[in-house]
């Protein structure tokens, strides 16, 4: 009975976790709700957070903490396996969940088409635009590193920013677009590149 409390959804439609990571023993509670396609996870100190955690939602504490497989996997659709305890924390936008025409053109957004070509190829439509735009479409469709770079330059106001924070970020998810300075290279840890689909970095 205690373990179907545990996994049964709230009145909200949210599934309640807390458990501990099997790669990284770290542990985390948080909620996950299915209709809304929202996951959030966020790491607990010790046993008694997650039993507090559990309790604050009106469930029964654990006696044994269960374990989990925390994992990020852009090309799967399945985010929370309860059978198998396993979690993708790679949450597609709503953008990419929509039904795309095949034969849809850039023409019907004719704003960020302007700023594609401002940004990329001094604002003509050549074949540096449409290479930019297949490149783009690798990481949309296939959802996946195409391990190359492009490099951007221009005056301020050229669109890189505008390309990155409010078109590209919020089609592909802001926390799997990652900007950087370009001072922060420097640093030591980069745990920050695991989950970023797109890392941009400005001078």
């Amino acid at each position: 009975k205690q373990k179907e409390q545990q996994a049964s959804p709230t009145e909200g439609g949210e599934l309640v976790l807390a458990f501990r990571d099997k790669r990284t023993a770290q542990y985390l509670n948080g909620t996950w709700n299915e209709r809304t396609q929202a996951l959030e996870l966020h790491p607990a100190k010790s046993e008694l957070q997650l039993n507090h955690w559990m309790q604050n939602h009106g469930l029964a504490p654990f006696d044994i903490i269960p374990v989990w497989d925390v994992h990020f996997d852009p090309q799967s659709t399945l985010i929370v396996d309860e059978e198998n305890k396993r979690i993708n924390t790679y949450v597609p936008t709503a953008f990419m969940r929509m039904e795309h025409k095949p034969n849809s053109k850039l023409e019907a957004a004719p704003l960020i088409k302007r700023i594609i070509m401002h940004a990329v190829s001094g604002g003509k439509e050549d074949e540096t635009f449409e290479h930019f735009l297949n490149w783009l479409a690798v990481i949309f469709q296939q959802r996946v590193k195409p391990l190359t770079a492009w490099i951007l330059h221009g005056t301020e106001g050229t669109g890189k920013g505008v390309l990155i924070n409010k078109i590209l970020a919020p089609l592909l998810g802001r926390q799997y677009v990652v900007a950087k300075r370009a001072s922060e290279l420097e640093e030591k840890y980069n745990a920050y590149l695991e989950q970023a689909l797109i890392c941009f970095i400005d001078e």
